[in-house]
């Protein structure tokens, strides 16, 4: 299926580009599980995450718009582009965009617990 550009998060790191193969086995690899993906405030742009980080205690990483509400992700996650059903690379603009969106905050317990999320 080729590789894909997406912006990996993890907890108390900074965000990074990286290439990742365009398959399932690859993307649950990335997250550590199962993933869930969330669509995020512009069209065509998903966070793919580990949809069990929260219950399996993984650490708070940062919040986002979850669906139109803002909650903490829990664990890592990354961030890329979608066509349709397909995952995609995130465009040069979009890479820009979230690494600054990313990169500002990180989840304390403190606050996870009290937004709920991912």
């Amino acid at each position: 299926m080729g590789q894909i550009r997406v912006l990996l998060v993890e907890p108390g790191k900074a965000p990074r580009i990286v290439e990742v193969e365009n398959e399932l086995r690859a993307m649950q690899d990335l997250v550590g599980g199962f993933i869930e993906a969330v669509p995020m405030n512009i069209p065509g742009v998903v966070l793919v995450c580990n949809g069990e980080g929260k219950i399996r205690g993984d650490d708070p990483n940062r919040f986002a718009d979850l669906g139109g509400r803002i909650g903490c992700v829990y664990g890592t996650f990354f961030i890329c582009g979608s066509e349709g059903e397909e995952f995609a690379s995130l465009s040069p603009g979009e890479e820009h965009a979230y690494m600054d969106m990313f990169g500002r905050g990180r989840a304390s317990q403190e606050a996870a617990k009290a937004t709920g999320g991912l």
